[in-house]
């Protein structure tokens, strides 16, 4: 799989010719809309697998830099003449950047997939193979019973059934603390879930409250620690969500007891609002997280979140910005829609590897923010160098079909 950066002047017809792809299959890998343009700055992602009409079809690989065609078919171990025949080349002489036809058996015997677990709330949406499916639903009272979710008409394997407080916004304080300083509550609720959760069609639960006072942060931490220890033993799953501006990370100590208790930390980078002096182009609002802030959130968490628990949790979102002010939020296929229906070129920005472009009114007017494949892949990216559990999308339906093509074909998402 692969990925190219339109440039001015690049068509689709043009770009398709390239890469050997009709025009309608690479719009087809890339929801592109109907235009009769492509726009600069627009990453779009190229399928490595071509069919070809009687044969078992081709791969594609991508040439580095200072590679021959010798070099090559040495390293994929493919006759020079073979290769040189499925590519019309009759030079030894590539360059960095083209894409050459290999027959896919070879190269499935030499190109493995990385593993990279994925994880995603329902509903889905043409995603890959899921190591767990995320499904809200599962209320806390005040008393600390359980109210479950509805199940879904098709059962489904490795659901997450993720935790929250049932309650109005402004009492949830209070339900965590009425639950949390009641040793009857907390015992009635884990009971419940070691009762209860399998048959709900659950393989674990990931706790996420709201509302959580810093008189009672150490209790919750306790709670997740007697859940780890009370329901792991069952074979049932326990996490955590964790946004990066919880005082829970402030606890350092009964933060680690109750990680070394459960399985996952669902760790979540918050951006917060530009700072004073941030210049507003050049600076993602929130929520939006650029590659930048992702860094700074994991470097806070170094030694404190074991790699091998830790699940970085992203949110792909767009929106619509008018002086460092969030006027709409966006899927970020509308967002890349909206610039196709009108025609704006693409900038990226550099430290946050974000797409934006300006829709009216130059500086003092509105812009568009948005993910897109291209800082997704360096999200990804990160995410392998660190060596984390797995990357989750704590987002219902996100939508990036490109990316999830991508994903597909490069990477092996189940444990």
């Amino acid at each position: 799989m692969h990925v190219y950066i339109v440039q001015p002047g690049d068509t689709l017809s043009g770009v398709s010719t390239r890469y050997r792809l009709t025009p309608e299959r690479l719009a087809a890998a890339n929801d592109l809309p109907p235009a009769p343009y492509l726009l600069p700055g627009h990453p779009l992602c190229i399928p490595s697998e071509l069919p070809v009409v009687g044969t078992d079809g081709f791969l594609t690989i991508e040439v580095r830099r200072g590679e021959t065609l010798r070099s090559i078919s040495e390293r994929l171990k493919v006759p020079l003449t073979w290769l040189a025949c499925c590519n019309h080349l009759y030079t030894d002489h590539v360059q960095a950047g083209d894409l050459l036809l290999v027959p896919r058996s070879t190269h499935r015997a030499v190109e493995q997939k990385r593993l990279l677990p994925l994880t995603a709330m329902e509903p889905l949406h043409d995603l890959p193979p899921l190591a767990y499916r995320l499904r809200e639903g599962l209320r806390v009272d005040a008393a600390g019973h359980l109210h479950f979710p509805p199940s879904p008409q098709e059962p489904a394997d490795q659901v997450l059934l993720v935790c929250s407080l049932d309650g109005a916004a402004n009492i949830l304080g209070d339900v965590a603390k009425a639950i949390l300083r009641s040793d009857v509550a907390q015992e009635q609720l884990l009971g419940e879930m070691a009762s209860q959760v399998r048959m709900q069609g659950g393989v674990g639960v990931v706790f996420k409250w709201q509302g959580v006072r810093p008189e009672v942060e150490r209790a919750y931490l306790h709670l997740i620690r007697e859940a780890g220890r009370r329901l792991r033993p069952m074979g049932l799953v326990v996490g955590l969500h964790l946004p990066s501006d919880s005082g829970l990370l402030r606890r350092t100590v009964p933060l680690g007891d109750a990680v070394a208790q459960i399985d996952s930390v669902f760790y979540e980078p918050m951006r917060t609002q530009p700072l004073d002096g941030e210049d507003f182009f050049r600076k993602a609002p929130a929520p939006l997280l650029g590659l930048d802030d992702l860094r700074v959130a994991l470097e806070r968490v170094e030694g404190l979140l074991p790699p091998d628990k830790t699940w970085v949790t992203l949110r792909p979102a767009a929106a619509v910005v008018q002086r460092r002010r969030v006027l709409q939020h966006l899927a970020p296929h509308q967002a890349l829609h909206y610039a196709y229906q009108h025609g704006f070129p693409i900038a990226r920005d550099g430290d946050s590897e974000l797409a934006w472009f300006r829709c009216s009114g130059g500086e003092e007017g509105c812009s568009v923010w948005q993910e897109d494949l291209w800082s997704m892949l360096r999200k990804l990216e990160l995410v392998e160098s660190l060596k984390l559990q797995g990357l989750a999308l704590w987002e219902s339906g996100a939508y990036l079909p490109e990316l999830w093509t991508y994903i597909r074909e490069e990477y092996e998402t189940q444990d």
